[in-house]
């Protein structure tokens, strides 16, 4: 909102998946978006979550809000009770508008669904999360913030993908290396050496102070925290990769994004999914 007393914003939305810092709250006429594409294998109309409370301020005063969801399986020509979505655009900061497919291909006009074919435990789909927001520098200078993390499994390598604007943000992911083995770990540590970009691994606490949990709205017991993170460094993309065999399928896990300043204060999160090797737990 546009608020001419100046009025800032720290929040958390826990099913839109994105929260800002109290350290830097979001100003008045400033964007938050969190963006997913969905991993469907056939389009469907997303239907409204209308149980989806906005937390906001130090004191975490309620507003309900609502977001578009993936609607559970229904039956062959089934009838559906779903209300209609609005649109398949960004809409409750939540990007519902799968990737590379036709939706007109899933929804008959009668509102029935078609059976969704089922994706082959070999191959998931890539997974593509978009942070984007704005901050106040050092400097007091205005910042626009875009991070994109992806993953995706080929035929024989995972692959991870980071960009991020500006270059100087220090970005920290739950630490998805405690799933893979010691022989891929290494591989993505040397590939982040190699690009140049720093990569630290600790708690949250470690890095970037104990006011940091309380500032994103974290609990001390939430499960993304519990193995650390990884802090890569600044730098504006990087693409790291390790192999895994063909029989090896890609499983779906939630992780944590957060984004920090040169300072090591966190801006603002959102969780997201990665894909990583389903054998490795």
């Amino acid at each position: 909102m546009n608020d001419p007393k100046g009025t800032k914003l720290p929040f958390t939305w826990e099913k839109g998946r994105i929260a800002r810092s109290t350290l830097f709250p979001l100003e008045g006429g400033s964007v938050a978006c969190s963006s997913d594409f969905i991993d469907a294998p056939a389009q469907i109309e997303p239907v409204i979550d209308p149980n989806a409370p906005i937390e906001y301020g130090i004191n975490r005063v309620v507003q309900g809000a609502v977001v578009f969801q993936k609607p559970p399986p229904t039956p062959v020509n089934g009838p559906s009770n779903n209300p209609p979505a609005i649109s398949r655009e960004s809409q409750g900061g939540i990007t519902t508008q799968p990737l590379g497919t036709d939706p007109a291909t899933s929804v008959q006009r009668d509102g029935t669904f078609n059976a969704a074919p089922r994706e082959t435990s070999e191959r998931k789909s890539p997974t593509i999360s978009i942070l984007q927001t704005s901050y106040r520098d050092a400097n007091d200078e205005k910042q626009h913030i875009r991070v994109l993390f992806s993953s995706d499994r080929t035929s024989d390598r995972f692959e991870i993908t980071i960009q991020k604007e500006p270059e100087n943000l220090v970005v920290g992911v739950s630490d998805f290396l405690k799933a893979l083995n010691k022989d891929q770990a290494a591989q993505i540590e040397s590939s982040f050496k190699e690009q140049g970009i720093q990569l630290t691994q600790g708690s949250l606490g470690t890095f970037a102070g104990p006011e940091a949990r309380e500032a994103m709205f974290l609990t001390a017991d939430d499960p993304l925290l519990s193995n650390g993170l990884l802090f890569i460094g600044t730098g504006p993309k990087l693409v790291v990769s390790y192999s895994a065999p063909p029989s090896v399928n890609a499983q779906r896990r939630q992780a944590l994004l957060i984004v920090f300043d040169a300072d090591h204060r966190p801006i603002a999160a959102k969780r997201m999914d990665i894909l990583i090797p389903e054998q490795m737990r």
